[in-house]
């Protein structure tokens, strides 16, 4: 059975990667909490490069320290540290959430019904020759 996608774009990526593309975000999967199948998939990011998915429940944009400008989360910004991994050769990144452990700064909270989040994703890439970072597009969705 195919997932489709659920949530919509609410910011565009603030700047091409080192592959030439805007890094490209998408849920799937479900919005229903007690369904437990959300999956985020960011696309056209640089193969081999590490990367991990972010999220909020305040959209952006804002800047925060380590990040490229400008994010398109706001107020408490959580990394699913754990799912961090290296970006697959043809530049996806595909990971499925735990809607009863979302990371925030203080600590991990579970997803409610009625709430609506706000994810993007980050990665390592090469900016005019030296280590940098860039970011996908951002999605929000609205759990049920």
């Amino acid at each position: 059975m195919a997932l489709a996608a659920t949530g919509a774009t609410h910011c565009p990526a603030p700047a091409q990667n080192s592959t030439g593309a805007l890094g490209a975000l998408t849920a799937f999967g479900s919005s229903v909490v007690a369904e437990q199948r959300l999956h985020l998939a960011a696309t056209s990011l640089p193969p081999g490069a590490l990367g991990l998915f972010l999220c909020s429940r305040t959209p952006g944009p804002s800047t925060a320290p380590g990040f490229p400008a400008p994010l398109c989360l706001g107020g408490s910004i959580g990394r699913f540290v754990s799912l961090a991994g290296h970006i697959d050769g043809s530049g996806v990144l595909l990971r499925t959430l735990d809607l009863t452990s979302f990371p925030q700064p203080a600590q991990s909270v579970a997803v409610q019904a009625g709430e609506t989040w706000y994810f993007q994703a980050w990665h390592r890439d090469v900016v005019a020759g030296a280590p940098g970072s860039g970011l996908s597009d951002g999605v929000a969705v609205t759990f049920q």
